[in-house]
């Protein structure tokens, strides 16, 4: 000890108004910011598309009178939200060239 004051431990001072007391804040992180965390991710520019899945079975797509009634709800569904420029239901075996145009 120097002076008659309380002994400095790891070269922090003593706590204001507590005799002997230590100031540990620094050593147990109390009242430190919390660790810097990742921004997050830039938001996604709007598009008009809309992808909805697993929506039907591929039973449901085989046959065609089927087809025809499933492609018919989801346009009635979706025209409630605003106007459809095209609605494609993709058929197994059609490929990606029913999706792209």
């Amino acid at each position: 000890m120097m002076g008659g004051g309380a002994p400095m431990m790891h070269g922090q001072p003593p706590i204001p108004g507590h005799h002997g007391g230590y100031d540990t804040s620094a050593i147990l992180g109390v009242g430190s910011a919390p660790p810097p965390t990742q921004p997050p991710p830039p938001p996604m520019p709007a598009s008009r598309i809309l992808v909805l899945g697993n929506m039907v079975t591929e039973n449901d797509l085989n046959n065609d009178e089927d087809y025809a009634g499933l492609t018919e709800d989801i346009n009635t569904e979706c025209s409630k939200h605003g106007a459809i420029d095209k609605l494609v239901i993709p058929r197994p075996g059609q490929g990606l060239d029913s999706l792209i145009g």
